[in-house]
């Protein structure tokens, strides 16, 4: 009795090219996926041990034994499978392409082979001890099986399910008359490439040397046709997948840890984004308190970065009661997603290169000093990177439709973002046009899902992803926080962040037979430098290519040359993450440490170029800040304007002597040294000093040390 193991709605059938060695196998990238042989359905029935290509009418086309070597698995992709089909008649043998279109499919594919594989050793090396009975029918003798009712059929056994589903078989659609020569039915299947509703049989590739066993297994995937999804393959395919989960996890938790470290490391300020972007609004809109800047007054900047942190925020306000959690809960996180970031690259070098590749490129992610300094950070830029290395692994598994939902949330987060996936897309839509109907469903609908959560964050329709090109590259205000020649990202930005790796990558770009991933560098490297302003953190995601073409490098290198690389490399790499990491502007993060520590209320001035600090995210209680601004001019075509931070630091005493009079003197004062040096500003000071004494606390921030002054004023005369 045939039984039936899976039935695929649609899958293709491919001419492949001989592989180049027998060590590398096949690889599903160098077929010409936009030509197939042949596509249809796909039916795996089971009643010997051997695998046919075979039409509804009985006749058998082709046949494939199942044995060592004749289903192969390619290399780069587990959709694709190579099969060697044995002529019936001559035994002549061909080695075909079967690509299946989900994954799941494919899973269970794999997991009939390895089950049979399975049941065929243990039948050889324990056979079966039980004697053969004839358990056929003798002649007048009648076999009674008892018909449930129709209205019982929720109860009805998987094994009844199974044989009323044979029955549906009769209602497929019957392909063409067949040919009786090879060369008839070669022609034949190369014609029907374009019709996808005829069946395409391969019935017996399966089987189990017990029948019941079959039966049970057969049960098993029929309930699941039925059902969506049944019980008995839901708990073996999560079985599976806690398999491999626990199989790369090992690799996981030593860069979580490491990452963890490098995160509760960082003690120093980068810039502002890392907090005014996205920790403060989420401070704001679940404590009611938050700094929020001209940027989210004027819509220019997405919700969905801050809603990661209101999860946070929200978890500590009702279920953690210690206030450390509003800064170590976003540090948490980051190590998660800096974590994510490198394990996904690691993913991709080792299915695009091997373990030896995957293993050099993880090294160069970990030991790179940019990546420890700004990578664990809440930066967007960041989490752009973590998407840039989940995008390709994804694509390499060619799991297309979610790397078009992340390439579209990552468009929301940032638009200029999908100038990078401009040639990746360009190339799938190239092999097959019908994807552009994917993209362009998942594209709106993310699109719409972020209009319809920033409208509801800003009270009003607002459309961000236009105000941010409005603001960045149409009116080009960005330019008001600083300009660099066009090839600053050429000759000076790639270098600061990569240093000496930088010529390891572009060895590994010639090196490598692959460049596409070179050309997303270069080309978005082209786009940023036309424009005005530039820095360093917005190149950020192409960052983990450098590394993985630099992984291509390091196994090309010689044992010599290997040794003196990895000691360059530690060598300028280790002393740049430890000083920019625990040293470069550590007293402005000092200062909000002592504040949240010892400051419990009144007012606040930080008399400091604009958003040096964190605030409310990190001092997290009732105290009203005030700190210089520095706006663009929005609404102003004014070439001469000067935002307040700018008119603070042209002349220090005009500005205090006209904002502050005695009765509106803040109660503290937040202050860099280097002011204390203008005699006109003491000069102020002096005059004021009882009122100094009892209103004024004065702080004087360096760069590696904090100094706190409470009981008296040190003033230089």
């Amino acid at each position: 009795m045939q039984t039936e193991l899976l039935r695929v709605k649609h899958v293709q059938v491919f001419n492949i090219p001989p592989r180049n060695s027998a060590s590398r196998g096949h690889k599903a990238s160098d077929w010409n996926e936009s030509h197939f042989l042949w596509q249809g359905s796909l039916i795996i029935k089971s009643h010997e041990i051997k695998s046919c290509f075979k039409y509804l009418n009985g006749e058998i086309f082709a046949q494939c034994p199942y044995e060592h070597g004749s289903v192969e698995q390619v290399t780069d992709s587990s959709r694709y499978f190579v099969l060697k089909l044995v002529e019936v008649n001559t035994n002549k043998h061909a080695f075909v392409g079967l690509g299946f279109e989900d994954r799941n499919d494919a899973f269970d594919f794999n997991v009939i082979l390895q089950d049979f594989s399975k049941k065929s050793k243990s039948a050889i090396l324990a056979p079966s001890t039980f004697s053969a009975h004839d358990f056929s029918l003798k002649e007048g003798e009648m076999l009674n099986l008892p018909i449930e009712s129709i209205y019982k059929r929720n109860n009805t056994s998987s094994l009844d399910k199974n044989v009323n589903k044979d029955d549906q078989f009769t209602d497929s659609k019957v392909p063409p008359p067949q040919s009786h020569s090879v060369e008839n039915r070669a022609t034949f299947l190369k014609s029907v490439s374009s019709n996808v509703d005829k069946s395409f049989y391969l019935p017996p590739l399966a089987i189990f040397s017990e029948s019941d066993t079959a039966n049970q297994y057969s049960a098993k995937y029929k309930d699941h046709n039925e059902s969506g999804i049944g019980i008995f393959k839901a708990i073996y395919w999560l079985s599976i997948k806690i398999k491999l989960v626990i199989q790369g996890s090992k690799m996981f938790f030593i860069l979580f840890i490491f990452r963890l470290l490098n995160s509760f490391l960082l003690t120093t300020f980068h810039v502002p984004d890392e907090y005014y972007q996205s920790l403060e609004p989420a401070h704001q809109v679940v404590y009611g308190n938050g700094y929020i800047t001209w940027e989210w007054v004027g819509a220019i900047r997405s919700s969905l970065h801050p809603l990661l942190y209101c999860i946070l925020y929200l978890i500590q306000k009702y279920f953690i009661k210690s206030n450390d959690f509003v800064i170590y809960g976003p540090k948490i996180l980051n190590a998660t997603f800096a974590a994510m970031t490198d394990y996904f690259l690691y993913l991709v070098a080792e299915n695009k290169y091997g373990k030896q590749v995957a293993n050099w490129t993880v090294f160069h992610s970990v030991v790179s000093w940019w990546n420890f300094y700004a990578l664990p950070r809440s930066l967007a830029n960041s989490l752009e990177t973590l998407f840039s290395t989940s995008i390709l692994f994804l694509l390499l598994k060619k799991d297309k439709h979610l790397a078009y939902l992340i390439i579209s949330i990552s468009s929301c987060f940032r638009i200029t973002n999908i100038i990078m996936w401009i040639i990746p897309v360009s190339k799938i839509l190239y092999m097959n046009y019908k994807q552009l109907k994917s993209m362009v469903l998942i594209g709106l609908s993310v699109l719409c899902a972020s209009i319809v959560m920033d409208s509801v964050y800003y009270g009003r329709l607002v459309f961000v992803m236009l105000n941010f090109l409005e603001f960045n590259v149409l009116r080009g205000l960005s330019s008001f926080y600083g300009t660099h020649p066009w090839h600053w990202y050429f000759s000076q930005g790639v270098w600061v962040i990569s240093t000496i790796q930088y010529p390891l990558f572009i060895f590994g770009f010639f090196k490598s037979p692959s460049k596409e991933y070179g050309l997303i560098v270069f080309s978005t490297i082209l786009f940023y430098s036309a424009l005005s302003h530039k820095e360093f953190r917005f190149i950020h995601p192409i960052l983990p290519i450098i590394h993985l073409y630099c992984g291509v490098s390091m196994k090309s290198l010689s044992r010599k040359w290997t040794r003196i690389i990895v000691f360059l490399i530690l060598l300028f790499n280790i002393p740049l993450a430890i000083y920019f990491s625990c040293v470069h502007q550590r007293g402005v993060i000092e200062i909000t440490n002592y504040i949240r520590e010892n400051v419990k209320g009144g007012d606040l001035f930080l008399m400091m170029p604009c958003h040096s600090t964190p605030l409310y995210s990190y001092i997290h209680n009732n105290v009203n800040i005030r700190m210089l601004t520095c706006e663009p001019p929005l609404n102003s075509s004014n070439t001469q304007y000067i935002d307040e931070t700018s008119k603070f630091y042209n002349d220090p005493f005009l500005f205090v002597n006209s904002s502050f009079k005695d009765t509106n003197i803040p109660s503290r004062l937040i202050l860099f040294e280097s002011l204390l040096e203008n005699r006109r500003l003491n000069l102020w000071f002096q005059q004021r000093k009882n009122l100094f004494l009892t209103l004024i606390f004065v702080m004087i921030v360096e760069d590696r040390e904090t100094y706190y002054y409470s009981s008296s004023i040190n003033l230089k005369l």
